[in-house]
């Protein structure tokens, strides 16, 4: 499947982000060719400042080395530091964490490490705040934007349903569809009677007080 997503979609998202969890520099730990990485781009574009890129493989010393690299101030104040993990890439960090006080350093340096691409294991995130990291559980795909429900909250402007089991999602973050593939745009992209686009994650879950909790995959 190719996604299209419209330039206001990935806007909406970045500044949606923003909005949650405030504007700093960017660290680019995952390849730019997933939509969790072109996003980290994307925010660094809309907040104005230029991203850090980790390039080469994903080592924790590389990481560590190019995390405490951005550290800066403006006017006097620290400029808050940001990155999106996946939770191997989180797991390896805390295992080298514990025995090299530069990985622990570089993970407590960001004001928010956002995680996503699949479960972060509770024990995973245990560790990861006992260690001193701020974590934000982060759920999405490609055809949103990527996150946008933060901690089992939605961002702002993003609305979220569980209709028949299934998680639904709309907003300005939703892509356009599938490249040369209208009927499956169709079947997956639904308007709802008052005008609502709703996305059809496939995905399992529910609403509880507010807060989305995914059960797994309805296929």
């Amino acid at each position: 499947k190719s996604v299209i997503l419209s330039r206001a979609a990935l806007t909406a998202s970045a500044l949606a982000t923003a909005d949650r969890i405030g504007d700093g520099a960017w660290l680019l730990a995952l390849p730019a060719s997933y939509v969790a990485g072109m996003q980290v781009l994307v925010r660094a574009i809309v907040g104005d400042r230029e991203p850090a890129i980790l390039s080469g493989s994903f080592t924790p010393e590389a990481f560590a080395a190019a995390a405490l690299m951005m550290v800066s101030t403006e006017h006097g104040h620290r400029i808050p530091t940001f990155t999106s993990l996946v939770p191997a890439q989180l797991s390896r960090l805390l295992h080298a964490a514990e025995h090299d006080g530069t990985v622990l350093t570089a993970l407590r340096s960001f004001e928010r490490i956002l995680v996503g691409g699949q479960a972060l294991p509770p024990a995973v995130l245990e560790r990861a705040e006992s260690a001193g990291a701020r974590i934000v559980r982060t759920y999405g795909s490609t055809e949103t934007s990527g996150g946008c429900v933060y901690d089992g909250r939605p961002l702002r402007g993003v609305g979220v349903r569980v209709a028949d089991g299934e998680v639904q999602v709309s907003g300005p973050i939703l892509a356009e569809g599938y490249l040369g593939d209208p009927a499956l745009t169709d079947a997956v992209f639904l308007r709802s009677s008052e005008g609502t686009r709703w996305y059809r994650t496939g995905d399992a879950g529910i609403l509880d007080d507010g807060v989305l909790r995914v059960r797994g995959r309805l296929d």
